[in-house]
């Protein structure tokens, strides 16, 4: 009985833990989907095999139905939110909206 590969999306995966995340679901024989922001660099990710590379800003909402749009019909067997910013900046000079945006 021949068994289904399965996918994973991993949102933030250019770089760092989603980049990392991505090479071992490849390696691990996963069908891989990996989201990247507009005009990041991209050339990691497709260098790997099997891999899909969607633009995808979760900033965005127009972005973001972009990317629903493309993937949909596909299979998600495992998501991972991997997405996030990070704005140097010391807690107690950090303005509400520089703080909140990097939870949303």
């Amino acid at each position: 009985m021949a068994t289904t590969k399965k996918t994973v999306l991993i949102t933030g995966s250019t770089r760092s833990i989603g980049l990392s995340l991505a090479e071992y679901y490849t390696k691990e024989d996963w069908n891989v989907i990996g989201t990247a922001r507009p005009n990041s660099n991209t050339d990691q990710l497709n260098a790997l095999s099997p891999f899909k590379v969607v633009t995808l800003d979760t900033s965005d909402e127009s972005s973001i139905l972009e990317a629903a749009r493309q993937l949909e019909g596909v299979p998600i067997d495992l998501l991972i939110n991997n997405a996030g910013i990070w704005e140097p900046d010391t807690f107690e000079s950090a303005t509400k909206e520089a703080f909140m945006r990097q939870f949303e």
